[in-house]
Order: structure tokens, then C-alpha cells, then sequence
């Protein structure tokens, strides 16, 4: 296979392999320049860091988030007011903080149930006269 005929940003010539019957390689074909900005797009919109985000999102707190995502893009389009937003952030901060400690508890006492049957089994749970 022969490869690309163009040249990378730094100057160098690019090692990726040509197309079939094309003497660019898929990054470097101009005929595909629109495919290429849609796929940076599609992929933006999926990534990983996002999608495990709302994976990971409690059903309660995921009209926090869109309702932050709003904030956000009113603070790009100009409709939304700065100490709005700074205000939604802290409140958004502070029910995090309670959600994680919550959480926090639930799986503690989850091991120290565990902890407890666990002794329970081996015979050390008992007091010795």
C-alpha cells in the first residue's frame, strides 16, 4: 500500500497509508472534509468523560445538570447573567456535596454490616469471660 501524499502541520509527510485509488489517507482527503467535521462532532457529543457522567447521574440530580448545561450556554449566548450562574454553580456544589456524603454513609455502613457478619461467622464477635 502506498502512502499519504500530504504533509502534517509540522511539515513531515504523512506515514498513514492512501486510500484505495486515492493518494490521500482518510485525514488528509479533501473530498472528506465535512464527513471528518461531523465525526469530530459525534464524537465531542460522546465522550467517554460525558457519557460515564450520565451513566453515573443519579435520576434525581439529572434536571440539576441540564438545568446547568442551560446556564452554560445562556453564559455563552448572553442570556443568562453571570451571578446567576455563579449562584446555580454553588447551589449545584453544595447538593453534590450532601449526594456524595449521603452516598459516602450508604457504603459505609454497607462494609460495616459486612464487617460485623463477617466476625459474626468467625467466632471473634463473642466476648471472653
Amino acid at each position: 500500500m502506498d502512502t499519504c501524499n500530504a504533509t502534517r502541520k509540522d511539515g513531515t509527510p504523512c506515514k498513514a497509508r492512501a486510500q484505495p485509488n486515492v493518494p490521500y489517507c482518510w485525514g488528509h482527503d479533501p473530498t472528506l472534509t465535512e464527513k471528518r467535521r461531523e465525526k469530530r462532532a459525534k464524537g465531542g457529543a460522546n465522550k467517554a468523560t460525558i457519557s460515564r457522567l450520565g451513566k453515573r447521574m443519579p435520576a434525581t440530580l439529572r434536571p440539576v445538570l441540564d438545568t446547568l448545561y442551560g446556564a452554560l450556554t445562556g453564559l455563552e449566548d448572553g442570556t443568562t447573567d453571570p451571578k446567576t450562574a455563579t449562584a446555580m454553580a454553588s447551589v449545584a456544589g453544595a447538593i453534590m456535596r450532601l449526594y456524595e456524603g449521603s452516598e459516602l454513609e450508604g457504603r459505609l455502613a454497607t462494609l460495616e454490616a459486612a464487617g460485623e457478619k463477617r466476625q459474626a461467622r468467625s467466632g471473634r464477635g463473642r466476648e471472653r469471660s
